[in-house]
Formats: structure tokens, sequence, C-alpha cells
């Protein structure tokens, strides 16, 4: 993925990748939340599953949007893994169309307290 150019964390961990999303999706504000749409977004292309990668307080207040994708040790070929590199750099190649997302109420209840929904932002992203 660095040798494509994706916007990873260096040194590499030997467990996962960790892709800035804030520099992946440049077009995105904070707001939009750049490191789950980009989350959804290659789950939607691919059906990779990954999430916004939980921060230490110091670093989210710098605004760092981070993207973990696991890599369980002794459990992926090769061929699946440069797949996986593939439908990111694919991904890449298209990331201006990713749109932003925006959190919106969740039912009531304590199922709902307990998690966030989201939509597409509606506000400051271009189609």
């Amino acid at each position: 993925l660095q040798d494509a150019g994706m916007p990873v964390f260096q040194p590499e961990a030997a467990h996962a990748v960790f892709l800035d999303a804030r520099r992946f999706l440049p077009h995105l504000p904070l707001e939009n939340r750049p490191a789950k749409a980009l989350a959804a977004a290659l789950y939607l292309q691919s059906g990779i599953r990954v999430d916004e990668h939980v921060l230490p307080e110091a670093l989210a207040q710098r605004g760092m949007a981070v993207v973990r994708i696991a890599v369980p040790a002794r459990r992926y070929f090769d061929d699946q893994l440069r797949w996986v590199a593939g439908e990111v750099r694919t991904l890449h190649l298209r990331r201006g169309e990713v749109p932003g997302l925006e959190p919106f109420p969740a039912p009531p209840g304590l199922a709902g307290s307990l998690h966030t929904r989201f939509r597409l932002a509606t506000e400051g992203v271009t189609p």
C-alpha cells in the first residue's frame, strides 16, 4: 500500500495496517467522519470490514482520523492480502466520490443509547 502511495502510518504494526483517513479523503472535513466514511466505502465496494481506530485523546484532539485493517497472524494467504490491498488502491483512485457521514438520532431505549447511527452528510460535501 505504501509503494502505491496510500497514506499508511509508519512503522507498520505486525497485526494491522493503519490508514490516515484524513489524507485518504482530504475533501472531507473532520465533522463528516472521514474514518467512518472510508470504512463504509470500503465495505460497500468490496465487503472488507474495517473500522475507525480508537485513538488516545491527545491524538483525537489533534484531528487525526485512522482506519485499522486487522491482519491476524497466520490467518490469511498472500493472495488474499494482495486482494485487500488492491481494493484499497481501487477506492483510493475514486476517493473524491466518497461522501462524508453525519450522526443522526438513534431510536429510544438502551440499545439506541449505546449505538450511533450515521447517514450521508447533507452539508459540507460536494457531490
